[in-house]
């Protein structure tokens, strides 16, 4: 079990927001991990991390035309 596992869905937003401004790529491809496998209800609430999570094949992916949307 990782420390991750224990914060709620808005915590691992947080930090995931946290690791974006920080360039910290290890913390948020570890949230991103934990969200894909153990949080099959996750529902972000900023565009930047459903993006993420979209490309990473969450909730079904996103087409081409989606990330030409963007």
């Amino acid at each position: 079990m990782t420390v991750l596992s224990t914060l709620t869905n808005a915590q691992l937003e947080d930090a995931y927001n946290d690791a974006s401004l920080t360039s910290d790529a290890d913390l948020s491809d570890a949230v991103l991990m934990e969200i894909l496998k153990n949080r099959p209800d996750f529902c972000p609430e900023s565009y930047d991390l459903q993006w993420e999570l979209e490309d990473h094949g969450w909730n079904g992916g996103a087409t081409q035309d989606d990330r030409d949307a963007r």
